[in-house]
């Protein structure tokens, strides 16, 4: 098809490209007039002369080139303006035949002359008509511009409403997964336990699926970790294998990561076991959920062994043994893994002091600083501690706290019967599971069972309350240099013996302690079983004379110790070892009564204890025989011998056990009941009413010769 075509007057095309001259934009005038833009251009060349320049070198170009029009034939032109005749567009049939539409136009005038259309004339006067339909359609176009706009409007309101929600249900859920996050990071033990995992290097032999797993929950790990978040300093000693040193690793972890630009050291005695630390540190890193990773990333750069390094300024580095290692860096924590095992171990520790707001020391059993330290402490009683772990502080107040193995309910007497047979010396099983820093020596004695039945031996509650009519028995051993020593107990009707209270003191004189044992409570009642040697005249006198240590405790008013009948040590051990046989069918016939934050003392506590006994415990758990090198048990049998140290206690009650205390003798209700033999009071008259004389006639004996005899008469007519 064809469409209507103008024909523009001179006067037309001079005022429109007048008005480009005048500095309208072309753009402008042609939508103005209601033209091409080519158009435009055109007639402005035109009136600049450039067409002829144009066509000229255009000419010339094509004759420098060999170039040439293309032919078509007549039969050619007349087909292609035939398509047009026929209905098709003149751009379409153009396109398809590969010519341009003005040829094509040129072709169809020519053969069919009836299609032309005759040329519109527009002059100069048209112009106020064509600005007019052209306002007209800008009028509209505006209207439709507007109508658009509104539209876009709608649209993005629309946008921005449902731009708003998904910004909202962002951030409500970034608040949900913070809220999340800070919920699986408020306990730092609740992380370690649910919110990552550790790696298990046994974890074949415990049968598991793969070698991670999240980390244990044990009784004893709540209380250190209210100790590592309360203390600035902690020392803590410990039994092998309770993975408290990976505890205190994972609350170092979470402390650096939650804490940004702090600095935190893992010290060992070699950088290997430091950096250990550090790769179980990265372990939890890695471990833990993505939400936690996304919060608190790490540095982008190469990762270094010894390192591990937040990228919000937070680092863990691990350090080699060292006074001096601790000088390069100014950290906010440090913990020591096994001090008792670095030669300076103390020097490092001083050197952190002034700059570390947080100190973890921690190592099993070894001589030392390490023990030094730990053994100048104090028990601190603490109700809520669990079975095997207790706190003490030093005189700073420095928190130590001790982690036996008896803590973990897994570790019964299978598991240390088992575990025992392991260790080639007594010595290293005590250093390494008992947690003695001077062990070395050979069999404890009663160190097993006092793990194991403590709570059968020891009466630890404040409610317990011996009978008036117990007997009350009691041991005591001088010492000068040494501690004295003085038990005091009582005797049920049943023979048990139950100590009730002691005093330990050494370096003092027979005046002195008599003030004291005046004070011990049921001293000055008890029949007290003393050291054979004390009644000896040995002592010299200012006079020249000589006196036993007994005359001079009776001159202060001590006249109730007697000479214990034997002084054998071997079988003083084997009779209190007696008392405690088979405890796994009946009940200890001889107990100690002691508190319970006075249980496991590391070092003696001085002094007058009447509300039990924490140094006879402490002794006892050290009593030891003497350990043969391997050269002398070629030649002998292992020794019996027991080592003769830390023994004042032990010998007061040895002296105690070896006089053999008879039972109570009771009440005289209770002496009826045992002679009725369950009868009731009116059978028993009938049947043995005539005997009642000579049953409660006293037998009359000889009086006893001697002090003994004059208080226990004394004693029995007390009562």
């Amino acid at each position: 098809m064809l469409r209507e075509r103008r024909r523009f007057t001179d006067e037309f095309k001079k005022a429109a490209v007048d008005r480009v001259r005048e500095g309208k934009r072309v753009a402008d005038v042609a939508r103005e007039v209601g033209i091409a833009r080519s158009a435009l251009y055109y007639w402005v060349q035109e009136s600049d002369g450039q067409k002829v320049v144009r066509t000229a070198k255009k000419a010339k170009d094509s004759e420098q080139t060999g170039g040439g029009k293309r032919q078509y034939s007549e039969e050619f032109k007349r087909a292609v303006a035939q398509q047009v005749k026929a209905g098709r567009s003149v751009g379409a049939v153009a396109k398809a035949s590969a010519i341009g539409s003005d040829l094509l136009y040129k072709w169809v005038h020519k053969y069919f002359p009836e299609l032309r259309k005759p040329r519109k004339e527009i002059g100069i006067d048209d112009l106020g008509q064509i600005e007019a339909r052209l306002e007209e359609m800008e009028s509209g176009r505006a209207d439709a511009v507007r109508g658009h706009v509104e539209q876009i409007d709608t649209t993005l309101t629309q946008e921005e409403t449902e731009e708003e929600r998904r910004e909202s249900a962002k951030r409500q859920a970034e608040a949900e997964e913070e809220d999340r996050v800070r919920e699986m990071l408020a306990d730092p033990l609740v992380w370690l336990q649910k919110h990552t995992q550790t790696k298990d290097s046994h974890w074949r032999e415990a049968k598991a699926l793969s070698p991670y797993r999240p980390f244990p929950d044990k009784p004893y790990f709540e209380p250190l970790v209210e100790g590592f978040e309360r203390e600035p300093v902690l020392f803590l000693e410990k039994s092998r294998d309770l993975m408290i040193s990976w505890l205190f690793v994972g609350l170092f972890t979470h402390a650096a990561m939650t804490t940004p630009g702090i600095e935190v050291l893992f010290q060992s005695q070699k950088i290997e076991k430091a950096v250990e630390l550090v790769e179980y540190a990265k372990i939890l890193y890695e471990r833990q959920e993505p939400a936690l990773k996304r919060l608190y990333p790490l540095k982008r750069k190469k990762k270094a062994d010894a390192e591990l390094e937040f990228e919000h300024g937070s680092r863990m580095v691990a350090i080699p043994g060292g006074g001096d290692q601790i000088r390069s860096y100014h950290p906010w924590g440090l913990f020591q893994d096994e001090a008792a095992f670095m030669p300076e171990a103390g020097e490092a520790y001083d050197n952190a002091v002034p700059v570390c707001q947080k100190i973890v020391v921690v190592s099993s059993a070894g001589p030392g600083w390490f023990a030094e330290q730990c053994q100048s402490a104090t028990d601190v009683y603490k109700r809520d501690l669990p079975k095997g772990v207790t706190l003490r502080r030093m005189d700073d107040c420095r928190a130590v706290y001790r982690v036996h193995y008896s803590a973990d309910p897994e570790r019964g007497a299978a598991w240390v019967e088992q575990e025992r047979r392991k260790y080639s010396t007594q010595g290293a099983w005590d250093r390494e599971q008992e947690i003695i820093h001077e062990a070395g020596g050979g069999e404890r004695l009663f160190a097993e069972v006092l793990n194991r039945w403590g709570d059968k031996i020891i009466i630890d509650s404040p409610q317990f309350q011996p009978s008036p009519y117990w007997k009350y028995i009691g041991g005591f051993d001088h010492g000068k240099a040494n501690p004295t020593a003085a038990l005091v107990g009582c005797v049920d009707g049943d023979g048990n013996i139950y100590l009730l209270a002691e005093y330990y003191q050494p370096g003092m004189s027979p005046k002195q302690h008599a003030i004291q044992l005046q004070r011990l409570q049921g001293f000055m009642q008890a029949e007290i079983v003393a050291d054979p040697s004390m009644f000896y005249k040995s002592q010299t006198q200012g006079d020249g004379s000589f006196k036993a240590i007994s005359e001079l405790y009776a001159e202060e008013g001590i006249a109730n110790l007697y000479p214990s009948p034997e002084n054998n040590e071997l079988l003083g051990m084997e009779r209190i070892q007696a008392h405690w046989l088979n405890l796994d069918r009946r009940q200890p016939t001889l107990r100690i009564v002691c508190p319970r934050h006075k249980r496991d003392i590391q070092r003696p506590i001085y002094g007058l204890h009447n509300d039990g006994c924490p140094n006879l415990l402490w002794e006892l758990r050290r009593a030891r025989r003497q350990e043969l090198t391997a050269a002398q048990l070629v030649t002998r049998n292992p020794t019996e011998k027991i080592v003769d140290k830390d023994n004042h206690l032990r010998d007061a009650l040895k002296y105690l056990v070896l006089s053999m205390p008879e039972p109570a003798t009771g009440t005289i209700q209770e002496q009826l009941q045992k002679l009725t033999g369950g009868l009731d009071m009116t059978s028993f008259m009938a049947h043995y009413g005539h005997m009642l004389p000579s049953v409660f006639r006293e037998e009359e004996k000889p009086v006893t010769l001697g002090r003994r005899g004059v208080f226990v008469h004394r004693m029995r007519y007390r009562r």
